[in-house]
This record gives C-alpha cells, sequence and structure tokens, in this order.
C-alpha cells in the first residue's frame, strides 16, 4: 500500500497547483493522524485524503461532461453549483485514472464536499 500511496503523492504534485497539493497533503496527513487515533486503517485515510480534491482544478464545463459522458448523477443542486461535482468526479477518477477499487476510499471522496446520511468513519 505504501506504493500506492507514493505514486498517488507524486501524481498529485504534478496535476495540482502548488497551492492545492500543500492543501492536499495536509488533508491527507490530518485525515491519517484522526484515523490511527481511531484505530482504523491509516493508508485508506491518507489515500482518500490525497485524492479528495484531484478534481477540484477542472473546470465546471469539463466536471459537467464527465458526469454526462459517464452517467455520473447530477442533482439540481449540482447542476446549478458545478463546482460540487468535484467530490463526484474525484471519485470517479480515482477509480478510473488512480486505480483506486476500494469503496470506502471512493465513498469518502465522493461524500467529502456534501456529505449523506450513514456516513463511514473514513467518510
Amino acid at each position: 500500500m505504501d506504493n500506492k500511496i507514493d505514486g498517488i503523492m507524486k501524481a498529485m504534485e504534478r496535476a495540482l497547483p502548488r497551492k492545492r497539493y500543500v492543501h492536499t497533503l495536509g488533508v491527507a496527513y490530518l485525515a491519517a493522524s484522526i484515523s490511527m487515533a481511531y484505530g482504523k486503517n491509516y493508508e485508506k485515510a491518507m489515500l482518500a485524503g490525497l485524492l479528495h480534491d484531484c478534481a477540484k482544478c477542472l473546470t465546471d464545463k469539463e466536471r459537467v461532461s464527465i458526469c454526462k459522458k459517464n452517467n455520473i448523477p447530477m442533482s439540481e443542486l449540482e447542476k446549478s453549483n458545478p463546482f460540487l461535482l468535484h467530490a463526484k468526479v474525484g471519485a470517479w477518477l480515482a477509480k478510473k485514472q488512480y486505480g483506486i477499487s476500494d469503496l470506502d476510499i471512493l465513498n469518502a471522496i465522493q461524500n467529502h464536499t456534501t456529505g449523506r446520511p450513514g456516513m463511514s468513519l473514513l467518510e
């Protein structure tokens, strides 16, 4: 798992502007620290933190396009505020581009902006 974390960390450093990358590292380390305090899997938390904003720097048009092309549902709120789609598109990118298959990690990425009832501890 450490190789996966290292690879994702390097990919985010290349993909994100410096300020967003620094934020991403902070979120990843904080998520890992909190998960350790609760006796949970810090690696999953680290991956979710590293990827939580992987679609943040896409344009609204790009996020909407990805949703339409991949049948990702958009609520009326998301259609009128497409910046909110960065979480859903981020989960899609985490799966398709970065090889994440763990549903707990994908749900944590997808729900980090709006939340949902019955969220897991990782979410």
